[in-house]
């Protein structure tokens, strides 16, 4: 098989990686098309290092419009859309593979599936806030083939109108990384500077489109009680959502001696550091996703992540210096300490990308198959 992996953020090269890996072995040809914050400097450039490890990135697109608002998200929608018909029409593939919800995801697969090109969907069905949870429901409609985390999504995918036959409950393909790649330890981390020392807390604030004008006074809440607290602070660089340019400046105006800011970390040098985290606080999916696998507390923060199924080593909080100080000294508790060790992460046990290449390998894509109808 011919396949291509649409990749725009780092989160959705986690998800990609693995599948792209288990392909290979079997001979199939694997490309990539790189858009949005994959290929822009100002976020680390992560096509660099995707081509350093030898993966095929078969096209850079620069589709990202600046502006960090609401305006500029909606006019690189249009940017991405107009690029992947470009590129598509030039190239041929046996499948394309989407992952997760963001916006460039939902434009690429438009124009896939107005060209009746078979089209995979990696971590479909699950809800999320923002913009990015419609956004996932929108690319099911367009998918030919769902691969669900868990049986949640994969129930919500067909009560949505889904044929059943379409829907696969794989697990989550990020998982397989965690299990069956060596995670640099912390004395590397340490040794290459990453970290000073062995207790840490680590920071991933996003922005959220709806709160578009809370992001600053979110961002500064959160800044204010971790800063007073004694732990480094690791941050990482906010995705290209609107907001991420003042979070990022607001966060590095206030660090202090031990703590440090990342724009951009590679994928396993991120693993060690949820792995070895004292815990994770901010608005990512690795805290839903990654995190119950290294059974690390989780402080979730916010409406971005609404409605996703979560372990029991997340705790809820909201952008209040009262809340999350609250949260900050639960999650150290002994006793939500002794519940994440006994966390079993609901997003699969790291065996995924096996199955999802077993699957696009004994599907039939004919006229039948691409011709698809929701069931109601």
């Amino acid at each position: 098989m011919k396949i291509l992996f649409v990749l725009g953020s780092r989160g959705e090269w986690g998800y990609i990686k693995p599948v792209i890996e288990e392909a290979q072995k079997r001979g199939h040809t694997s490309e990539i098309w790189a858009c949005n914050m994959s290929v822009l400097g100002r976020f680390g450039q992560l096509v660099r290092e995707i081509e350093a490890q030898g993966y095929n990135v078969k096209h850079k697109s620069m589709t990202a419009i600046d502006g960090d608002n609401r305006l500029a998200m909606s006019r690189s929608f249009g940017v991405t859309a107009l690029s992947f018909a470009d590129f598509i029409s030039n190239n041929e593939y046996d499948w394309i593979v989407f992952s997760g919800d963001r916006s460039e995801q939902l434009a690429a697969v438009i124009v896939a599936a107005m060209n009746y090109i078979p089209i995979a969907h990696i971590q479909a069905g699950e809800k999320s806030g923002n913009i990015d949870g419609v956004s996932r429901h929108a690319i099911a409609r367009f998918a030919h083939v769902h691969f669900a985390s868990n049986s949640d999504a994969a129930d919500r995918l067909e009560r949505s109108g889904e044929d059943k036959s379409r829907i696969f409950i794989t697990g989550a393909p990020q998982l397989d990384e965690i299990n069956f790649t060596e995670i640099p330890s912390v004395a590397e981390l340490i040794s290459r500077k990453i970290v000073n020392g062995t207790q840490f807390v680590l920071a991933v604030l996003h922005g959220t489109t709806e709160d578009e004008a809370s992001v600053a006074s979110q961002a500064q809440v959160l800044i204010a009680e971790l800063t007073s607290q004694e732990l480094p602070i690791i941050w990482i660089g906010s995705n290209n959502d609107s907001g991420s340019a003042e979070i990022g400046t607001l966060i590095k105006s206030t660090l202090r001696l031990n703590d440090k800011f990342y724009v951009n970390l590679n994928r396993l040098d991120y693993l060690s550091l949820l792995a070895h985290c004292t815990f994770l606080i901010g608005n990512s999916s690795s805290g839903i996703l990654e995190a119950p696998t290294f059974k690390k507390p989780v402080i979730n923060l916010g409406r971005r992540q609404d409605g996703r199924i979560q372990a029991a080593n997340v705790t809820q909080g909201e952008f209040t210096q009262e809340s999350i100080r609250e949260c900050i000294k639960n999650v150290q508790s002994e006793n939500f300490l002794s519940i994440c060790s006994e966390v079993v992460n609901p997003y699969g046990s790291g065996d995924s990308s096996k199955t999802i290449v077993n699957i696009l390998q004994d599907i039939e894509t004919d006229y039948e198959f691409l011709t698809k109808q929701i069931t109601f």
